[in-house]
């Protein structure tokens, strides 16, 4: 794999930094859907996103959507086919929703040619519907499964055609931000407890906060001032940190995490 492809520090930086600023937000779920798909088509170059709640997203049956959340620049054409469709309530001829709900798991996040075979996506009538007319090719998806049977919550981020395919790093940029997210809705906390469902480190509430700082690029003295506390305690909370994960530094402490990104 391709040093190009890999997640980079920046990369988990600009990640844990949409994070924060979604969580301001989580008061407000509108609101706050609307800034996480600002933040992932900023991320990831896409021109518009969809947030989704979909009902019944199973491998066969009608599928429905309870709720939708536009971002990115979503403009009034595109808005205006996505609407002539979602009136004929066929989401599952929508090649990319229908492959993504008949996979199994609790959540998967792909690139369209991850799903879907080119022949197949370019002759669908979604895209002759609504990708073609307003200039829309390729995609990222990201659904996860709720509690009630059946329900789904996700995102699908969008190309303009003639941008390029959305590239690997781009779809685990993604997965990142998908995983996270979901580690905070459900501790409901939005502070850092792993990178990767592979490291099982205990860390104290304080401890996570201090990391979230740490990959956010924050130094000693930015997170003293942050988290109210001196520069002392930050600097004996960093040293343990870095004592559990069995590094020395910030660097080799990013190349740990990193080692075992999200597979998606």
């Amino acid at each position: 794999m391709g040093q190009s492809n890999r997640l980079t520090f920046s990369d988990v930086r600009a990640v844990f930094r949409l994070l924060g600023e979604v969580r301001e937000l989580r008061e407000k779920p509108v609101e706050m859907h609307k800034l996480l798909l600002d933040g992932l088509c900023e991320l990831t170059g896409a021109r518009n996103g969809f947030y989704v709640h979909f009902e019944n997203f199973t491998a066969s049956g009608t599928i429905g959507i309870s709720q939708l959340t536009t971002g990115g620049a979503a403009d009034a054409k595109a808005l205006a086919f996505l609407a002539q469709w979602g009136a004929k309530g066929k989401y599952r001829e929508d090649p990319l929703v229908d492959q993504t709900s008949r996979r199994g798991g609790e959540r998967v996040t792909a690139c369209r040619r991850d799903l879907v075979e080119d022949d197949v996506w370019f002759a669908s009538a979604f895209f002759e519907e609504v990708c073609d007319p307003t200039r829309t090719a390729d995609g990222i998806v990201s659904f996860f499964r709720r509690n009630k049977a059946g329900a789904a919550s996700g995102f699908a981020l969008h190309r303009e055609t003639g941008a390029g395919e959305f590239t690997i790093r781009e779809r685990r940029r993604v997965a990142l931000f998908t995983h996270e997210l979901l580690q905070r809705y459900r501790t409901h906390e939005f502070d850092v407890s792993g990178i990767s469902p592979s490291i099982n480190i205990h860390l104290s509430p304080r401890q996570r906060a201090v990391l979230s700082q740490l990959l956010a690029g924050e130094h000693p003295k930015g997170i003293a001032t942050n988290l109210a506390i001196s520069v002392y305690t930050v600097r004996d909370y960093i040293k343990a940190i870095y004592e559990k994960f069995g590094v020395s530094g910030r660097a080799e402490l990013m190349a740990k995490l990193l080692r075992a990104p999200p597979s998606q």
